[in-house]
């Protein structure tokens, strides 16, 4: 990666990183040689309010119960209680959730079957 800046006052790299610079060296330390970006970078302009890109670029969780109300109505069981973002779910179980102090962040869904199948203490 290639980082510059013109603004002479804007923070350092690091601080305005902030605990995210972690995640990113992880990451790139994981690809190994391998990491390639291919495409041109995406680019969005969006005339709204500022909580949608916070909500929808950052973690997204709000868009599949309104978006996929009809699908998952017709999924049924444990995904039917999703549509309309009606279900009570164990999202403290579900993975991780990263924001940092100048929004950067991403979230990890590492056990999706729990959001799919409930859960039981006996078989």
């Amino acid at each position: 990666f290639v980082f510059g800046c013109f603004d002479e006052t804007a923070p350092s790299l690091e601080d305005f990183l902030g605990d995210w610079g972690w995640y990113l060296d992880t990451w790139m330390v994981g690809a190994g040689e391998g990491a390639e970006l291919v495409g041109p970078p995406m680019k969005s302009i969006l005339k709204c309010n500022w909580k949608v890109p916070t909500e929808n670029f950052v973690g997204d969780g709000y868009h599949v119960g309104w978006t996929h109300a009809s699908a998952l109505h017709v999924l049924g069981g444990e995904l039917g209680g999703l549509a309309g973002n009606q279900a009570e779910m164990p999202f403290d179980e579900l993975g991780i959730q990263v924001t940092t102090r100048h929004g950067h962040g991403f979230g990890v869904i590492d056990n999706a079957a729990i959001a799919i199948h409930a859960k039981r203490d006996e078989y």
